[in-house]
């Protein structure tokens, strides 16, 4: 028919795909962003043989249990040993003391009055806490301090370890005469000079004569 169009043949058209786009918290897309790629799977099984001689992994001497090990240090270089007590003569009676930061002024080194303590310290402890405390509760005598003197030819410091060496004269019978000098262990050097009074005292602070156990510390560390 003349009045009718002629059809053209149009090629079929192609399915549409819909992509469906998902609301994704903005946490996932962070953790998908932060998330590393996988490495790629190795392509050999296993890995190329080696040829020639391997050498054995070189290692130390094994320890052995019979080994003698060595001493542990102390915690501080050169700290003071133990109390030493005198065996007679003139050995004096050594009292260790730790430096801690406390005992130091601004400039760092120990507190003048501080070394009182320190020859305090040592004076109870060759005398014996559990006989000071028994010669007041028993016979109500103690001892004051009648006349004391230092002499400083340097200062310690914070975390030195140091000795107090203390010997004991009789200056009368009642009156004892405490010689106690400051070392560093380290080097052995004198730092302190002092020299202690005591006197003992009864109950009403009247004199009395020296116990009969304080002059038999005075035989075994007075100076010969």
């Amino acid at each position: 028919m003349a009045g009718l169009r002629a059809r053209t043949s149009r090629p079929p058209r192609a399915p549409t795909r819909r992509i469906v786009v998902l609301p994704v918290s903005a946490p996932a897309l962070r953790q998908l962003r932060d998330t590393p790629p996988v490495p790629p799977l190795s392509t050999t099984a296993h890995a190329p043989k080696t040829t020639g001689t391997v050498e054995p992994e070189r290692r130390g001497p094994e320890p052995s249990l019979s080994a003698p090990r060595r001493p542990r240090r102390r915690l501080a270089a050169g700290q003071p040993p133990a109390y030493r007590r005198p065996s007679g003569g003139s050995m004096p009676f050594v009292h260790p003391v730790q430096v801690y930061y406390e005992d130091t002024d601004h400039s760092g080194v120990v507190y003048h009055a501080n070394y009182l303590r320190y020859m305090e310290r040592a004076r109870e402890h060759l005398l014996g806490v559990p006989e000071l405390v028994r010669l007041w509760e028993h016979e109500r005598v103690g001892f004051v301090v009648y006349q004391c003197s230092m002499k400083f030819k340097e200062g310690a410091r914070f975390g030195d370890a140091l000795e107090v060496r203390t010997r004991v004269e009789k200056a009368s019978d009642y009156r004892a005469v405490f010689e106690q000098n400051v070392y560093r262990v380290a080097d052995n050097r004198l730092l302190v000079l002092g020299e202690v009074h005591l006197c003992c005292v009864d109950g009403d602070q009247k004199l009395v004569k020296l116990p009969a156990s304080v002059r038999a510390l005075m035989d075994n560390t007075e100076t010969k």
